[in-house]
C-alpha cells in the first residue's frame, strides 16, 4: 500500500505534464471514455497481478518471483511456436532453453533439504 501510494504520487505530476496534452490532442481520451470498462478491467487485472507478486515475495522470495516470470515468458514463446506457428531464431531458442534450464535448476535446488548448522536449520529464504 505504501509503495503504491508513493509511486502514484511520484508519477502523477510527470504524467500530467508530459502525457495529458498529447492524450487529449490525439483523441486518446475519447477512446478511453468509449471503452472505459475495458480500461477498468485492465486496471483491476494489473492491481491483481501486483498484489499476487507481493504475496509471492512475502511467501517465497523476490528471486522466486523473477524465476517464475522468466519461466512464464519462455512458456508463452513455446505456446506461440507450437500452436501459433511463430518463427524463432536459433539464438532466441538457445536463450529460451537457457531460461528453462535455469528454472529447472532453481526448482531442483529449492527441493533439496536445507543444510544444518549445529543442529539448527539454515534458512535460505530471507523473510520479514
Amino acid at each position: 500500500f505504501f509503495i503504491g501510494s508513493a509511486c502514484t504520487a511520484c508519477l502523477t505530476m510527470p504524467a500530467i505534464l508530459l502525457e495529458w496534452g498529447p492524450l487529449v490532442r490525439s483523441g486518446g481520451l475519447a477512446i478511453v471514455s468509449k471503452h472505459r470498462y475495458h480500461f477498468l478491467a485492465a486496471a483491476c487485472a494489473g492491481f491483481g497481478v501486483n498484489a499476487l507478486a507481493i504475496s509471492v515475495i512475502k511467501c517465497a522470495s523476490s528471486l522466486t518471483l523473477k524465476v517464475l516470470g522468466t519461466a512464464k515468458d519462455a512458456a508463452l514463446v513455446g505456446v506461440g511456436v507450437l500452436f501459433l506457428h511463430e518463427s524463432v531464431t536459433k539464438l532466441q531458442m538457445v536463450g529460451y532453453s537457457v531460461s528453462l534450464a535455469g528454472f529447472v535448476s532453481y526448482n531442483l535446488i529449492k527441493a533439496q533439504p536445507q543444510p544444518m548448522l549445529q543442529g539448527l536449520p539454515i534458512s535460505i529464504n530471507k523473510q520479514a
